[in-house]
């Protein structure tokens, strides 16, 4: 379903607002106003660590996954503008405000040892500079994200971003031993870097390393 902002839409949450929450018995799934929300990734916290560096390109689709790991935050007080990403083993979330612009996305990210796919499953996004009002999400996102589309490996190109109907594929451009840059859309560059316990910014959350694999067809 995709639906559009106007211009002057506005988003409002009464403060201080509680929900009723209920736990599953299985613990798999929380009830919260009587609406189910079910599991489907199990997410682990551990402590500080070195995350290993890239070695060669057998090693690319690992590095993809372990170094988007973790929750970090950056917030200006004074232009109260915020920045917020959470990666986990399968997922990857984003909201941002900053420039008049609010970005709120979830998504699915599958790696390989040319790039990554990224399947997003929710978009909420108010830019005026770019004139962007949109909302999308899946009609049913249990069942997209337990059953995420194969990856063509046909479809990454270092010419351009492929969009296929419910994936975006990013292709390898370089990397060293710290860092990763895929090739994103519209002439954009993404940069993947590895984290240490001794970087100046710190992740909030660091999250387990568990190989996930890759469907193909």
């Amino acid at each position: 379903m995709t639906a559009t902002f106007y211009p002057d839409s506005t988003i409002k949450m009464k403060y201080g607002h509680t929900f009723n929450t209920k736990l599953g018995k299985d613990g798999n799934v929380i009830y919260v106003e009587k609406q189910k929300l079910q599991r489907i990734e199990k997410i682990e916290t551990v402590q500080r660590y070195e995350m290993p560096s890239m070695r060669g390109m057998n090693e690319l689709a690992e590095r993809l996954q372990e170094w988007r790991l973790g929750v970090y935050l950056e917030f200006d007080p004074q232009t109260k503008e915020v920045h917020l990403t959470i990666g986990t083993n399968r997922h990857s979330f984003q909201y941002s405000i900053y420039n008049g612009m609010c970005y709120l996305r979830a998504a699915a990210l599958q790696n390989c040892n040319k790039g990554s796919v990224f399947s997003q499953n929710i978009r909420l996004m108010k830019y005026p500079t770019s004139g962007e009002y949109t909302i999308f999400h899946v009609d049913d996102n249990v069942d997209f994200l337990q059953n995420l589309p194969l990856v063509d490996t046909t479809l990454f190109s270092p010419d351009f971003c492929i969009l296929s109907p419910t994936q975006i594929y990013w292709y390898y451009k370089s990397h060293d031993f710290d860092l990763i840059e895929l090739y994103g859309c519209k002439g954009d560059i993404y940069k993947i870097r590895r984290h240490s316990p001794n970087e100046r910014f710190q992740l909030m959350e660091w999250i387990k390393y568990k190989k996930e694999e890759t469907n193909y067809k």
